[in-house]
């Protein structure tokens, strides 16, 4: 604290602080401090209190720090300096880290830039910069308040001077803060008159083409009767905040690489910080005094006076008259209004509730605007067009007034959402946005399939990208279909392979005839990943499922549907093997099922599941259990991970159920469809990603793993039911809300804004047809990382998580393993030990109950490996929360109690409006302020 730094040649010390806690710890500390014994006195008071302040009472120095920004008006920080420019003996006022109203767009720009990353458009950097900007809540000043005080206050106010920060670092402080010296007209007595330079002896360092070097040479012919002075020195340390923002004011189309060419300008900008103007002084051997008063009119350009010291100056500092840019400007523009964005909020609320009370909904307006002035054109008349842009409406479902389809291309758009949603096409307009009307990831596989059958060509990640009708009927009808084709065996190895002697090493391996190796071709990552997880705990990854048959199951019939899938299912007859040259891959072979017999359960569970399944062995085993007296039998399905998951699992089952029904099966597109099309991947472009997204990534674990647990393994679960949530306000999916809730909640814990946490895609959303309908394990596990800042709005977050998913799908299929190669901020990301996981509600195996009832004996080991994984299933009654973890790592309680607030945040986003912010959002629930209270 400021007044323990004080103590010596202290004679005073009066502090107001408004919280009574804070009075009596500095009160009791300083009667315990021989320096400070009789020499404090403490007020619970506020800042425009001074007039209580028990007399008699005299200071020469008053000091406000950042508790400035918590005033609520310039006007208020007025009063506050008449009073005490009031107070007996001040000589100065010293205001420390002034956050910068001339600045505060620059600080927006870069933070909207942090947040978003390096593949955001201007569009998006402009949006979410004028939502930070509505939402500021701290008092910002610009300079130009502090030089019009002597105008102001002439009989009390001498001199006032405007000074950055002197750091080497750089950050918001160094960036956007300054500091501001008051001299008082009583304090002019004690120190000499400040001196002048005229405006004609001003060198401007850009017109001059000035930089660091030109600059010491001009200063070593210096003498000490004259003084060199410097304006417009573009500030380092905000000069990429600047070219910045002077490219999202530029109205030109924007380049692709336009992030790019902003550093470049910044970089070839010569440019010096205030540690390099004091550094430039003492290499030539004299002073420098520096100001930013400026900032408005110079971009955040500093000025500098160079000087030598004079005899008689040796003991005291030169003080210089700096000019300023305050003369022109009406006293309001100098601050914010931070309750401004309280008031208008207040009244939006008030109108939509007399609208709501007063009008039928066919008549209340969609959305409520306050505007602090109409945009005015050239011609002095209202901006229509950008009228519109300040207001943009949220196309929802409930609109009666559509735009209706013209072309072909939207009419069948239209109907392929009225199917896909089951609603009416007259109710879908071209402004409607797809997830608005209720689609989600899953919808938009379905939808993706479905134009495929009509012969229009379109992806999960068009949808997302282009998610209006108009837009998207636009883009498909400049896209041709794209359509499957029948891949030949072996070709996705490499041609120079001796196919045969592939066929060979990989029979023996297996143990088989070399002529049962119907194909081979490479590993997705992910089953790469499951294998070597398997090899090093046995029984990872295993699933090992009961069905009780009903009493009226045919077993011949029964038997003969599972063999029928497993003969048209390539990926059901798989095994993972390891190739002397070309490392893993997987080898289907012609085989039926090998049906084990048992006449009891328990044994028979008991001896499977201590049967491994490794490199070259059979990866799903079937049994038939039959009690020796009764009648009751199961069917036992034991099978890898590699080649199943939680989408194609039900397809799986309602194939032998249809099988055994009609003794008719469904060929679907086979998984090596999908494999082809990792292979195809851009490699160079897969790194750059991934590098990109998760550089400098230094979140914190969580949670955090003691020294004593090496590998995590959930060993306790629980349950969680989330309460029906609304529709978001954002044209985004539940999936994109439970990634932001979840981001919210980490980074409470974590206390950061940039964390990183597992994800499980369902890795359908890759441009392959059919693989909606395709089985085999398309999931993949994924890094992500969410940078937040309190002043953020939830829409503008969710548009960014939204937008980050969307840009992903390329990527997901990377696989851990290889994006922790990808260098130190990769290998940091993914160590993380939180895992979520978002599953449709028809993923379950309960939901087919066709031929008996389901019974998962799998244990959570078996699928967990991380400290703690939330399973979020999506259903009517609302979001299921499935956590499993590992107790060592986490308590009970502890997960209790994040799960409650991970729920709790996801309602209070779902329920947000266009203007709440991230900082609005209330992590402690109900329960836990009672906890806190009670």
């Amino acid at each position: 604290m400021l007044l323990f730094n004080l103590s010596n040649g202290l004679q005073s010390y009066v502090g107001l602080d408004p919280s009574e806690k804070a009075v009596r710890f500095i009160t009791e500390t300083a009667r315990c401090t021989p320096l400070l014994t009789n020499k404090v006195r403490m007020y619970k008071a506020t800042a425009t209190d001074t007039s209580r302040i028990e007399r008699p009472f005299k200071a020469d120095l008053a000091i406000l720090n950042s508790v400035v920004q918590y005033f609520p008006s310039q006007e208020y920080l007025f009063r506050v300096v008449e009073d005490l420019l009031h107070v007996d003996g001040m000589k100065m006022l010293f205001f420390g880290d002034i956050r910068s109203h001339a600045l505060h767009r620059e600080f927006l720009a870069t933070r909207a830039l942090r947040i978003a990353g390096n593949r955001a458009s201007k569009e998006e950097i402009q949006r979410m910069l004028e939502d930070m900007e509505q939402v500021e809540r701290e008092l910002l000043i610009d300079p130009g308040f502090f030089t019009s005080l002597p105008s102001r206050l002439p009989n009390l106010v001498e001199h006032v001077e405007i000074q950055p920060k002197r750091m080497k670092a750089t950050n918001e402080l160094s960036c956007y803060r300054y500091t501001a010296i008051v001299h008082t007209k009583y304090g002019k007595t004690l120190c000499k008159e400040a001196r002048r330079v005229h405006e004609s002896e001003w060198l401007d360092f850009e017109k001059q083409k000035l930089d660091r070097s030109s600059l010491l040479r001009r200063l070593e012919n210096l003498s000490s009767a004259h003084t060199i002075a410097v304006n417009n020195i573009p500030h380092s340390k905000a000069i990429f905040s600047r070219c910045l923002l002077g490219s999202l004011n530029d109205k030109a189309p924007a380049q692709k690489e336009w992030i790019s060419s902003v550093r470049q300008q910044a970089e070839q900008t010569p440019c010096l910080s205030a540690t390099d103007l004091v550094n430039v002084a003492e290499e030539a051997g004299c002073c420098v005094e520096i100001s930013w008063s400026r900032q408005y009119s110079q971009r955040g350009g500093l000025d500098c006076i160079f000087y030598r010291r004079q005899p008689g100056d040796e003991a005291s500092r030169v003080l210089f008259e700096f000019p300023s840019d305050h003369a022109d400007r009406p006293q309001h523009t100098f601050s914010n209004r931070p309750l401004q964005q309280q008031f208008i909020k207040e009244v939006q609320h008030q109108l939509e509730e007399i609208v709501r009370l007063q009008l039928p909904a066919y008549m209340a307006p969609q959305s409520i605007h306050i505007l602090e002035k109409l945009p005015i054109n050239e011609n002095g008349k209202v901006d229509r067009k950008a009228l519109a842009q300040k207001t943009p409406l949220q196309i929802t479902g409930t609109q009666d007034a559509k735009r209706q389809p013209e072309t072909q291309a939207e009419r069948t758009m239209q109907q392929l959402w009225a199917q896909v949603l089951v609603i009416e096409a007259s109710r879908i307009g071209l402004d409607n946005s797809f997830f608005h009307l209720g689609g989600d990831s899953i919808t938009a596989m379905k939808l993706v399939a479905m134009a495929r059958e009509e012969g229009v060509g379109l992806t999960v990640a068009n949808i997302f990208q282009y998610p209006t009708l108009v837009d998207l009927a636009a883009l498909t009808s400049q896209c041709a279909p794209t359509l499957g084709s029948d891949i030949a065996p072996f070709s996705l190895l490499d041609p120079s392979l001796d196919v045969v002697q592939v066929c060979q090493e990989i029979a023996a391996s297996c143990n088989v005839d070399s002529s049962l190796i119907e194909d081979v071709y490479p590993c997705s990552p992910l089953q790469e990943g499951l294998m070597s997880l398997t090899s090093r705990r046995t029984g990872n990854y295993i699933m090992q499922s009961v069905l009780e048959l009903h009493s009226d199951i045919d077993e011949g019939a029964f038997r003969a549907a599972w063999e029928q899938v497993i003969l048209s299912s390539a990926v059901l007859r798989t095994r993972i093997v390891q190739h002397s040259m070309l490392g893993l891959f997987q080898a289907v072979v012609a085989e039926g099922i090998q049906w084990a017999e048992f006449n009891d359960l328990q044994t028979y569970l008991a001896k499977d599941k201590s049967i491994t399944m490794q490199l070259g062995d059979l990866l799903a085993r079937y049994a038939l259990v039959k009690e020796r007296e009764g009648e009751k039998r199961w069917f036992v399905w034991t099978i890898h991970h590699t080649l199943y998951d939680g989408w194609s699992l039900p397809r799986i089952l309602n194939a032998v159920g249809r099988a055994y029904r009609e003794n008719a099966v469904e060929k679907p597109t086979g998984f090596n469809a999908f494999i082809q099309h990792l292979g195809q991947q851009n490699q160079e472009a897969i790194t750059k990603y991934w590098q990109a997204t998760l550089a400098d990534c230094k979140g914190t674990v969580f949670p955090p793993l003691s020294s004593s647990v090496q590998q995590p393994v959930a060993d306790a679960m629980l349950e969680y039911q989330c309460p029906p949530l609304p529709k978001t306000i954002s044209n985004t999916t539940m999936s994109t809300l439970i990634r932001a809730a979840w981001a919210i909640v980490t980074g409470n814990y974590t206390n950061s804004d940039d964390v990183v946490f597992g994800v499980t895609v369902i890795g359908r959303n890759a441009p392959v047809p059919g693989i909606e309908a395709m089985l085999g394990p398309t999931i993949a596990t994924v890094p992500v990382r969410v940078r937040f800042q309190k002043e953020l709005t939830v829409r503008a977050l969710l548009d960014t998580v939204q937008q980050q998913a969307t840009e992903m799908i390329p990527y997901e299929q990377t696989g851990l393993q290889r994006i922790a190669k990808m260098g130190v901020d990769a290998q940091h990301a993914c160590s993380f030990q939180t895992l979520v996981v978002v599953q449709p509600a028809n993923s379950h195996l309960e939901m087919n109950k066709e031929l008996g009832k389901w019974h998962s004996r799998s244990e959570l080991q078996d699928f967990t490996t991380y400290a703690l994984t939330v399973q979020c299933t999506l259903a009517v009654e609302g979001v299921q929360i499935t956590a499993s973890f590992d107790s060592r790592a986490i308590e009970r309680w502890q997960v209790e109690k994040i799960i409650g607030q991970f729920s709790f945040v996801m309602k209070q986003m779902a329920e947000a409006d266009v203007r709440t912010t991230i900082a609005d959002i209330n992590i402690l629930s109900s329960k836990d302020r009672q906890q806190l209270w009670g």
